[in-house]
C-alpha cells in the first residue's frame, strides 16, 4: 500500500523550500535598491523642474527672486541664484533627499 504514495517526500520539500529561499535573498535586497533608486530620480527630476521654472520666470520678469523654499512630497528644496563663471548667473536647487544626502543641481541662465 505504502509503494503507491503519490506525495512529495520530505526531502523534496526541502530542496524546494530552499531554492525559494535562495531566490528571495537575491532579489528583496536588488528590489530595495531599485526602489530606492526610483525615488533618488524622481526627487532630481523634481529639483530640474523647479531649476527650469526659475530661469523661465527670471527670463519673463527680467529679475530674480531672493531664496526661496519649496516643499514637494517630503522634500524641501532651496532655491537660490549664485553667480557662476564668469559674468553669467546659475539657478541652484539644494535639498536633503530621502537617503539624507545633501544634494545641489545648479544650471547657468542663458
Amino acid at each position: 500500500m505504502l509503494w503507491k504514495n503519490e506525495g512529495f517526500f520530505l526531502a523534496e520539500l526541502l530542496l524546494a523550500l530552499l531554492t525559494w529561499l535562495i531566490a528571495a535573498s537575491f532579489l528583496l535586497p536588488l528590489a530595495m535598491f531599485i526602489l530606492g533608486e526610483n525615488e533618488r530620480i524622481a526627487e532630481e527630476h523634481e529639483a530640474v523642474r523647479l531649476v527650469y521654472e526659475e530661469m523661465l520666470w527670471m527670463k519673463s520678469k527680467g529679475t530674480e527672486r531672493d531664496n526661496y523654499r519649496v516643499s514637494l512630497n517630503g522634500v524641501e528644496y532651496k532655491l537660490s541664484v549664485k553667480p557662476g563663471p564668469g559674468i553669467s548667473k546659475e539657478v541652484c536647487a539644494q535639498y536633503v533627499g530621502q537617503g539624507k544626502n545633501k544634494r545641489e543641481i545648479c544650471r547657468p541662465v542663458e
